[in-house]
């Protein structure tokens, strides 16, 4: 008698039908990863673009109600005369810090990222204001106008 004869037709797949699998995902990949990791650095400006204009809100109205903007601080550290009206407004956002200067002429926000500077690029493309940038920092300030 003999051995009953196995069936080869559908036992599984193909090597090839793993291999034009595999392409597609690998094809679907390398068009949705790009685009996800700009949508993440535009979220990423978008957030310290919000804080840089709260800071600046705050610190123009600190020069409305006392003359004078707020004095320089130190890195992740919200300037003590803006602790009031910053509530919600972090001074470290991840790899993120911001430091606020003021000086006589000019005030400021110098933010660093600690990592990935991509954030910073559309951060200073999309400041309505001036800035300066140098690899991980970027400078956003205004010019103090001479009262007369």
């Amino acid at each position: 008698m003999r051995p009953p004869t196995e069936s080869r037709g559908s036992a599984g797949f193909t090597l090839l039908e793993l291999m034009l699998v595999v392409s597609v995902i690998g094809i679907l990949a390398n068009i949705a990863i790009p685009s996800l990791l700009a949508a993440l650095t535009n979220a990423d400006a978008a957030a310290i673009l919000g804080d840089a204009d709260a800071i600046f809100k705050a610190a123009n109205r600190h020069r409305i109600d006392n003359g004078d903007y707020p004095s320089s601080a130190t890195w992740r550290t919200v300037p003590a005369s803006l602790e009031g009206l910053l509530e919600n407004v972090p001074f470290e956002r991840g790899d993120v810090w911001y430091r606020w200067y003021a000086s006589p002429s000019w005030h400021g926000l110098l933010i660093v990222a600690r990592r990935d500077p991509a954030p910073l690029a559309a951060v200073d493309a999309q400041w309505s204001g001036t800035s300066i940038r140098a690899g991980n920092l970027v400078l956003l300030y205004e010019v103090h106008h001479a009262r007369g």
